[in-house]
């Protein structure tokens, strides 16, 4: 069986180890999609880099 909770310890760790690619990755994904998905994108980006004021 998949461990989920573990695999998203391991991204919440890789993000916060690493926040210019969380941003650079947000950027893309808006990019790409016309930023159609603005609000979500930068929710979990945010939520991804330990900003909870959103």
């Amino acid at each position: 069986m998949v461990d989920l909770g573990g695999f998203a310890d391991k991204a919440k760790q890789a993000a916060s180890d690493n926040p210019e690619a969380v941003d650079k990755g947000a950027d893309f994904a808006n990019d790409k999609t016309d930023n159609k998905y603005e609000d979500q994108v930068n929710q979990a980006k945010d939520s991804l880099n330990g900003d909870s004021d959103n």
